[in-house]
Order: C-alpha cells, then sequence, then structure tokens
C-alpha cells in the first residue's frame, strides 16, 4: 500500500492535506497547551501552522509531507487492525455465537426438508436474451 501512494497533488488535495493536518495539528497543540504542557504544545502549533500557511500558498508542493504522513498511518494500521480486529472477534463474535447456539439459533444450517433451499423451477423454454425485461 505505502507503495502505491501518488508523488504528486493536486491543488485542491494539497490545501484539503495542509489545512485538514493543519488544524488538527493546531487543535492537539491548544489541548496540551491547556492542560499546562508547554513543550509539546509548541512543537505541534508549529507544525500546524507550517502545514496551514502551506495548505495556502503552495498545496501542490505538499506530496512529500503527504507520501510520508500516509506511509506512517499505513504502518500504524498493520499493528492496530489485527489487535483491533482480535478484540472485536474475541467481545463481541464470538460471545453472539454462543448465545445464538445456547439459544437453538443456527443461520447457517437448511431448513429441515428434501429440498433446503431449493425452489422448484417450471421446465420453460431457454430465453434467447432478445427481451430481458
Amino acid at each position: 500500500m505505502a507503495g502505491s501512494i501518488r508523488t504528486g497533488l493536486t491543488r485542491s488535495e494539497g490545501m484539503k492535506f495542509g489545512l485538514t493536518v493543519g488544524l488538527a495539528f493546531g487543535i492537539l497543540g491548544g489541548v496540551g497547551f491547556w492542560r499546562g504542557h508547554l513543550v509539546l504544545p509548541v512543537i505541534l502549533g508549529t507544525l500546524g501552522a507550517i502545514l496551514l500557511v502551506a495548505g495556502l500558498v503552495i498545496p501542490g508542493h505538499l506530496g512529500p509531507a503527504h507520501r510520508a504522513w500516509m506511509a506512517m498511518a499505513h504502518a500504524i494500521s498493520r499493528v492496530t487492525n489485527p489487535i483491533f480486529m482480535s478484540i472485536m472477534y474475541v467481545l463481541v463474535i464470538t460471545p453472539t455465537g454462543l448465545l445464538m447456539r445456547l439459544l437453538g439459533r443456527q443461520p447457517l444450517r437448511h431448513r429441515e426438508g428434501a429440498d433446503g433451499f431449493w425452489h422448484g423451477r417450471e421446465n420453460q423454454p431457454r430465453s434467447d436474451l432478445n427481451q430481458q425485461f
């Protein structure tokens, strides 16, 4: 996936990336300052300001920053997705399946009967696909 990230950005894509990520960094810096931290808000605020200005002034040149951001996001997702999906499986899917079994519901079983889910069809001549509807 990281190899499939495009190198260039259009002006609107660069502006969208710069403004969105810059605003997010600015908000995180503001929250950090509000909580009494000093160093991290300055770093996040500076990054946010740089991305906001770059998104407005040179949005087409944010390709390398976008590529690095997406590569980092891909690396994080390779770790968090298996963890999240395992938690969902253990906490949601497995208990639901066990509860359904305890209540006697088995949705993958065919209905009792000789035909199961098969529906009978009358013998008709095959269509030549000239009048489909």
